[in-house]
């Protein structure tokens, strides 16, 4: 069953249709009276129905020309007002003819309805040149000159094709102008015809097309009459009448269609060159990367280039053959215009020619410099990489104090000294090298066949020029520089992605302080690699891919097994066991770090209490990084961790460093007061280390300092003995216990113990092992693991 919306669609297309039935039934049927009557004249078929089939298209045209003009637009009304008052005068013209064949009358030759029938061409070629300037009005003068080539062209073949019919006839120079007026009036429409199809490069679309299929249909019947005429073997009744008829119905076809999208505000046609240009948005305009757009407008131009190169061959041919064959003088006059027409196209091309090679040369040149700009980069880049792979290397110079320079001295000096760092750049480098100004203060060298020792070593040579006075304005100015290197093919095989890791390694140089830095993948947080490794953790949070591993504390005086730290690993599937500095610092930067750390948390607890359990009384150490800090729900979750699993508090300390406290030390305290209240341990990590004042000492809630490794490793020396003492009476001064970090023999144990240390974590005693180990390990300790009590009262 058919839809409402299909049914409104017909009864909307009746009117239409209706239209379309007046316009077309009277010439089929006009057509099929001229097969059965013979030769002849017939007053019904060839005198009524004949004058029928012109004057209702005619009408129709001027109806719909005036309802348009009428109705406010104007620009549509005008140019079908001229078509339709010309079809009127041919049609008038037809009826003329008609009445007096029906009376047996001859015509004079020239009479009144010739003056109408020669209204036709005049009022038909107005008309398409005001739709041409309505639709198209901005056109070049090449497309005028393309237009007129095709056009004088098409009048040089007509003109020899009709030959005596142009060189006029006798009975005096009224008849004689009259005879020539005719062929001359087949010469306008179609240079009319073909000159709009080179116009729109031979796709005009659905309403040009039915106007240049009625013309085409028109200029076809004057040309066999004009022949006819020259041969005296026209008469009424054939079918070349037909083609009048049909030309007429075909342009009030083309109008029909006009006026029935006019009359749909709403409704959205086909976009075609029916729409004037200025109208066309954006989609209307070739997409780029689209091969059948890009093949599309390569057959435009091949087509719309057809229609001149074919009217300058036919001039060509006809005046060649004019010194064998007799040619129309109209026809060599016609050619010699063509020619003419022709050349003027040839200078006009020769000039687009140049200003587009100049066009090209500004688009990849800097104004400022005189150097190429990125455009040029990048077309020179894909030039070196489009062919076999050689090493080359993109550097990327970004300028220091560029914008002190400029806020102090004023723009125009500071584009003085991008001019001066240009021409000081250029002759450290090879003629085969380029140099660019990207933009701002940052310029680009390409270096072709260059290793990355050569790399390097131009980076440096760069640099150099670089760090030499400036006068500016006769001021001395000493600048500095950030070199990024990136290689390939180690670094990246093409143009965009030697330029994303220059620029990363530039911004190492700029962070280390200036110089020069080659790109380094570990350092690239916007590598794929580094999103890759993103997304993986973030299903390793979720797929028990990250393992904890313990690490033993022991107490110096006993040796016995007090606590262990709870480090983080993860069990990567393709590439092993993973180390926390490999994918912390990716964790902390994608915001992953409060996930991660309840995983540990969740983890270690439920270890310790399996720990306890099974007769091990020891507790567990968790790090806490900064994000974890500022994060409130931490407390909570730390208190519903403990008490699920049955733990007391104080089996539970929390590791954070100096560092850490210094990223929002308000909101950082409020956290830790709300763990004392939870009842864990705190501890500071690293502590010596760090920027952490003496107060924080006295302010924070902490139970135990952990003093950093990097101590450990000169503990021989006096001095560093001395600083290991002074921190362990100031932590024991304070109620605090003391971690030494990274004891690596016994000698250091043994220091340690005499100096009064509390705990001692590090490779002499253990290193991290997983859950299995670890708990061997404990097993085959001293079977008392209780903890010693310390000068802090827990423990």
């Amino acid at each position: 069953m058919a839809s409402a919306r299909d049914v409104g669609r017909v009864r909307a297309r009746l009117p239409v249709l209706g239209i379309e039935v007046v316009l077309w039934l009277p010439l089929a049927g006009y057509v099929l009276g001229l097969a059965r009557h013979g030769d002849g004249f017939d007053p019904v078929v060839d005198g009524w129905l004949g004058s029928l089939t012109t004057l209702v298209p005619s009408l129709f045209v001027l109806g719909t020309a005036l309802r348009a003009v009428t109705s406010g637009r104007g620009p549509v009304g005008r140019h079908l007002l001229l078509l339709g008052a010309g079809a009127v005068c041919w049609s008038l013209g037809g009826v003329i003819v008609v009445v007096a064949a029906a009376r047996g009358a001859e015509l004079p030759f020239p009479s009144s309805a010739d003056a109408a029938f020669l209204c036709f061409p005049v009022l038909a070629f107005a008309a398409v040149i005001l739709r041409v300037r309505r639709d198209v009005g901005g056109l070049q003068a090449s497309v005028w000159l393309d237009s007129a080539l095709g056009g004088l062209g098409a009048a040089t073949a007509l003109a020899v094709l009709l030959g005596a019919a142009v060189t006029g006839g006798s009975g005096g120079l009224l008849a004689s102008v009259v005879a020539v007026a005719y062929p001359l009036s087949d010469l306008v429409l179609i240079a009319v015809v073909t000159a709009v199809a080179a116009l729109y490069g031979l796709r005009p679309g659905r309403s040009w097309g039915w106007l240049l299929a009625g013309l085409s249909a028109f200029a076809a019947a004057d040309v066999v009459y004009a022949v006819r005429i020259a041969q005296g073997t026209y008469h009424l009744g054939t079918p070349v009448d037909a083609l009048w008829s049909l030309g007429l119905t075909l342009i009030a076809q083309g109008a029909c269609g006009v006026a029935n999208r006019r009359a749909r505000p709403g409704a959205r046609s086909r976009r075609s060159v029916d729409e004037p240009l200025e109208q066309r948005g954006p989609r209307d305009q070739p997409r780029p990367g689209r091969t059948s757009d890009a093949g599309a407008a390569r057959t435009d131009r091949a087509a719309a280039m057809a229609v001149p190169a074919t009217a300058t061959a036919v001039a060509v041919v006809v005046l060649v053959l004019g010194r064998w064959v007799p040619v129309a003088p109209t026809a060599t006059v016609l050619a010699a215009g063509t020619l003419l027409a022709a050349g003027a196209r040839t200078h006009l091309a020769f000039r687009q020619v140049l200003r587009l090679h100049d066009l090209g040369r500004q688009a990849r040149t800097d104004s400022l410099t005189g150097l190429g700009n990125r455009r040029a980069l990048h077309e020179h880049l894909h030039e070196l990489l489009s062919g076999p792979m050689s090493p080359s290397a993109v550097l990327l110079i970004d300028l220091d104090r560029f914008k002190d320079i400029n806020d102090t001295l004023g723009h125009h000096v500071g584009d003085e000294l991008l001019r001066q760092v240009g021409s000081r750049l250029a002759p450290a480098l090879r003629p085969d090298d380029l140099l660019v100004r990207l933009g701002g203060d940052e310029f680009a060298v390409v270096l072709n066949a260059a290793t990355a020792d050569h790399a390097l070593v131009i980076a440096d040579r760069l640099l150099g020029q670089l760090t030499e006075l400036f006068y500016l304005d006769e001021v001395p100015v000493r600048i500095g520089a950030s070199v990024g290197v990136a290689l390939c093919p180690d670094d990246a095989q093409d143009g965009n992605g030697l330029l994303q890791r220059a620029d990363v390694a530039m911004y190492a140089a700029k962070a280390a302080g200036g110089g020069v830095a080659r790109y380094d993948s570990t350092r690239d947080q916007h590598s794929r690699q580094r999103l890759r490794t993103v997304e993986e953790l973030r299903v390793a949070l979720t797929t028990d891919q990250l393992v904890v591993h313990y690490q033993p504390q022991c107490d110096v005086a006993t040796g016995s097994t007090v606590g262990l730290e709870a480090l983080v690993r993860w069990q990567h599937p393709t590439r092993g066991l993973l180390y926390p500095d490999v994918f912390l610092p990716l964790v902390e930067q994608t915001g992953l770090m409060p996930p991660l750390t309840l995983t540990v948390l969740t983890a270690a607890v439920q270890q310790c209490r399996q720990w306890r359990s099974d007769g091990l009384d020891v507790g567990v150490s968790v790090n806490l990084s900064a994000s974890s800090l500022l994060d409130q729900r931490l407390p909570d979750q730390v208190a519903w961790l403990l008490a699920s699993n049955d733990l007391p508090a104080a089996a539970l300390t929390l590791e954070l460093t100096e560092n850490t406290l210094m990223v929002d030390p308000d909101q950082c305290r409020l956290t830790l007061l709300r763990l004392k209240e939870v009842g864990v341990w705190l501890s500071i990590d690293d502590y010596g280390t760090g920027y952490c004042s003496l107060a924080y000492l006295q302010d924070l809630p902490v139970d135990e300092l952990k003093l950093d490794r990097t101590f450990m490793t000169e503990l021989g020396n006096a001095r560093s003995a001395a600083i290991v003492k002074s921190t362990i009476d100031l932590a024991h001064a304070l109620g605090l216990r003391l971690v030494a970090e990274g004891v690596e023999d016994q000698a250091s144990l043994d220091l340690l113990r005499l100096l009064g240390c509390d705990i001692a974590q590090g490779y002499h005693l253990s290193r991290p092992q997983d859950v299995t180990t670890i708990t061997g390990w404990l097993r085959a300790q001293a079977p008392t693991h209780r903890h010693p009590v310390t000068s802090s009262g827990r423990r």
